[in-house]
């Protein structure tokens, strides 16, 4: 006849500590997120040699240019700001974009944020005219540049 084990609460209060450490320590090496288990591994992602990404030039009338992430366009986590780019800029209509560009330079002109924990800083344009702000994509192939796309430019009105 089978007898049930003697179990009392801390020897069972180890086995669910080893039972949650095998379960975090395979998820996080499987790289899948098993939450609540082992939701640390979010941010940790296994890229292909080939990765793209936003970038921001703002090209000033006295020609400098000032180069930028769409993190320190707009005041979100870093980790968004690219997934609000890639929902407006590569989408098909002209307007929001029209409206986003011309909302970050106004954020950036008269009502700065301040960095705090994963929301970066602004960009640091100077008072100088803009010309124009384009929107790119650029690859990289294993951590080199590759390639260059120009996927929207904004000019703004008031520009010559």
């Amino acid at each position: 006849m089978l007898r049930a084990p003697d179990v009392n609460s801390s020897k069972a209060l180890v086995a669910l500590a080893g039972a949650f450490t095998v379960a975090s320590l395979v998820s996080t090496v499987a790289n899948r997120n098993f939450w609540p288990i082992a939701s640390n591994n979010m941010f940790n992602a296994k890229f292909g040699d080939r990765l793209s990404r936003f970038a921001v030039e703002f090209h000033l009338s006295d020609g400098t240019v000032v180069a930028c992430g769409p993190a320190n366009c707009i005041p979100t986590q870093f980790f968004r700001a690219g997934a609000v780019f890639a929902d407006v800029f590569m989408g098909d209509e002209d307007h929001p974009k029209q409206v986003l560009c011309q909302r970050i330079l106004r954020r950036l002109r008269r009502d700065r944020w301040r960095s705090f924990d994963e929301v970066r800083a602004p960009a640091n344009l100077p008072n100088v005219p803009l010309s124009r702000m384009e929107i790119w994509v650029e690859t990289t192939v294993r951590g080199m540049p590759q390639e260059r796309e120009v996927v929207y430019t904004y000019v703004p009105s008031d520009a010559q």
